[in-house]
């Protein structure tokens, strides 16, 4: 009796060795599925057999991206030892494998290198040295518009391949090749396929019967397209009526934004025309009307100078439109009348200090702009003063007055004393002011009762007179002016009819200011120092003259400093001497020696003024250094109104005047 073992032993291993297989392969599988890429590069199956990739890769190596192309798109590369560096891609959305390799080769060309195909492979190396290498794709009529190399052959019938490939050249970048085959009349250019097609095009447009020297005309202002567009919509650019189905000699080079012309000379020249009149500056058919309000500046302080600047702008814009070859540049503003010499106009409302523009928009730009720059708050200068007479004043005088009380009048010497009664003086040493006897000290004795004599001598010192105190505030480079004193009339003329009575007799008269006069003009420099112009001066009206009219002393400075910000600085040395001598005496007696000092008073004065003017400028660049400035002064003034208000007579009640408010504005 057999058993079953030795045949269920084989089986049993079979399966055992079956199963080992299945797992090996579906571990070998799913191996290959889930192939490692670069962080950044996100593949997601979108069906059965489609997928889609997303790129984000930053500072990726571009040795990997390129592996990862490669298992992505089933392309097999040769990599060039040069080709390294790192490459950054920003995807938004996800895109198909096909579109991905066009992604690949714009990415190759932006670090420089390009894809070359060769047989199998594709060849990874130097943008510089893939039209060189022969493996380029040959193409057959028009290529595609993509970022590959490749190669075409570009026949012609009329041109001369020759002469093309200088006018070509600049079209193309400094790798591309380019030749001519003068015995095949055809060019041969490697580049890519989207460069490649517009140079296809370019020849295709010159290539005709009619296409003799062909000229380039880059343009400043207009577009190539839209100029080309322009043009070959006239019925007729040389004049003659165009046979049907035929296109102008003009093409556009929208890389270099310029057109290309061709044809017999004639046509030509008037290409060449057209094309200078059309290529200008976009301007506005009319002009434009704007008002600009000012903040700070005055409107018509500013006329002047935007006069200026437009006028300069016209006449550069005109200068530069003259020169350079190929298109003209035309003027800014057009010729035709106005303020200006451009057809411009500026003018000022002084009633809402607003300036009304009226001219081209490219102008209108320019002028806004200076205005701007103009309009800004200009600083301030506040000048406190004070002009003083520091002077010496010395009166002498030594006499006898004789004095008696007979008929109330006595007889004098020296000096003439109104009547007063003998009993007048009542002690030997009187210092009241007694009528007549004037100050200082009065020495008198009593003789008989009927006779006095008084011996005065006097003597008079004095030092500072404070004549004003100004203070100005005013604008940066603005002159300020304060006058303190009178309006007094001079006679300048008169007329007297000694003839004849029809006439009337008149004067001419002619008011001038006596008094103080201070002018100062600040000019704020560099580093908050100041120069400034200053002119005083103080006048009066001699009064001691014996002139038939009016005679006046003055007394002036005119001068320019430069000062510190906050800085004082002193004016002087308008130094006048008088000395004065004076002699009253009783004839024939007053002259008798020794004697003759009884009968006679003698006096001297002698004055000594010097005119001394102090000056502190302070910068004033804000409203709050404004207010701090004034604000002391302010309060002052304030206090003062308050206190005179309170004070009141027991006799006479006063109402109380308006007060200032304590912030200083108006109630």
């Amino acid at each position: 009796m057999t058993t079953p073992f030795p045949t269920r032993r084989p089986l049993r291993l079979a399966r055992l060795l079956a199963g080992c297989v299945l797992a090996l392969h579906a571990a070998f599988g799913l191996a290959q599925e889930t192939t490692t890429l670069p962080p950044g590069i996100e593949v997601k199956s979108t069906g059965d057999h489609d997928k889609s990739v997303t790129l984000n890769l930053n500072n990726a190596d571009l040795t990997a991206f390129i592996s990862a192309i490669s298992e992505l798109t089933g392309k097999n590369f040769v990599v060039d030892p040069r080709v390294k560096g790192q490459v950054t891609v920003i995807s938004a959305a996800p895109t198909d494998p096909n579109a991905l390799y066009e992604v690949f080769l714009s990415v190759l060309k932006v670090h420089g290198y390009a894809a070359v195909p060769s047989g199998k492979v594709i060849k990874i190396m130097p943008d510089i040295n893939a039209r060189s290498q022969g493996a380029a794709d040959l193409v057959q009529g028009r290529p595609q518009d993509s970022e590959r190399i490749v190669t075409a052959v570009i026949p012609t019938q009329y041109l001369n391949v020759a002469e093309l490939v200088p006018l070509l050249r600049p079209l193309l970048p400094q790798e591309a090749h380019l030749a001519a085959s003068a015995t095949a009349d055809a060019l041969i250019i490697a580049d890519t396929a989207s460069n490649v097609d517009r140079i296809m095009r370019i020849v295709r447009d010159l290539d005709r019967d009619n296409a003799f020297d062909i000229e380039v005309i880059p343009l400043r202002n207009a577009e190539a397209r839209e100029l080309v567009t322009t043009l070959q919509s006239l019925p007729s650019i040389s004049g003659e009526p165009q046979a049907p189905g035929r296109q102008s000699p003009i093409a556009a080079d929208e890389r270099s934004n310029s057109v290309l012309i061709g044809g017999p000379p004639a046509v030509k020249n008037r290409l060449r025309s057209l094309i200078t009149a059309l290529d200008v500056p976009k301007t506005a058919k009319t002009d434009v009307i704007e008002v600009v309000y000012l903040r700070f500046a005055r409107a018509k302080d500013l006329v002047e100078l935007l006069h200026g600047v437009g006028d300069y702008s016209y006449k550069q814009a005109t200068e530069s439109g003259g020169k350079g070859g190929g298109a003209q540049q035309a003027p800014i503003l057009p010729t035709a009348g106005g303020s200006g010499a451009g057809g411009f106009q500026v003018l000022a409302d002084e009633a809402t200090n607003a300036l009304v523009l009226q001219a081209k928009p490219e102008l209108l730009v320019q002028l806004k702009q200076v205005i701007k720059s103009l309009d800004i708050r200009r600083a301030q200068v506040l000048v406190e003063g004070i002009v003083a007479e520091v002077s010496s004043t010395k009166a002498d005088e030594l006499g006898i007055q004789w004095k008696t009380a007979l008929n109330s009048d006595g007889v004098f010497a020296g000096q003439r004393l109104p009547g007063t009664s003998a009993g007048a003086i009542t002690s030997p040493f009187d210092t009241t002011a007694t009528p007549g006897f004037g100050t200082g000290l009065t020495l008198g004795y009593f003789s008989a009762g009927d006779l006095r004599a008084l011996i005065r001598a006097l003597s008079g010192d004095q030092y500072t007179n404070v004549l004003s105190t100004p203070t100005l505030m005013t604008l940066d480079n603005a002159e300020a002016k304060i006058v303190v004193g009178q309006n007094v009339p001079f006679v300048t003329g008169q007329f007297t009819n000694s003839t004849t009575t029809s006439l009337n007799p008149f004067q001419t008269i002619e008011r001038k200011d006596i008094g103080i006069l201070l002018k100062v003009k600040p000019q704020i420099n560099e580093g908050d120092t100041l120069t400034l112009a200053i002119e005083q001066e103080v006048s009066s009206v001699d009064r001691t003259t014996t002139a038939s009219d009016l005679v006046t002393n003055k007394r002036a400075i005119s001068t320019t400093v430069l000062v510190d910000n906050r800085q004082i600085v002193v004016l002087g040395g308008l130094i006048s001497d008088d000395l004065t001598h004076n002699r009253q005496k009783v004839p024939l007696l007053g002259d008798v020696p020794l004697l003759g000092q009884l009968f006679r008073n003698d006096a001297s004065d002698y004055k000594k003024t010097n005119l001394m003017v102090f000056l502190r400028p302070t910068i004033v660049r804000d409203r709050e250094t404004n207010r701090e400035l004034t604000g002391a002064r302010y309060e002052d003034l304030r206090v003062k109104q308050s206190k005179q208000d309170k004070e009141q007579s027991f006799f006479l009640r006063r109402q109380a005047g308006p007060s200032l408010p304590a912030d200083g504005l108006a109630e």
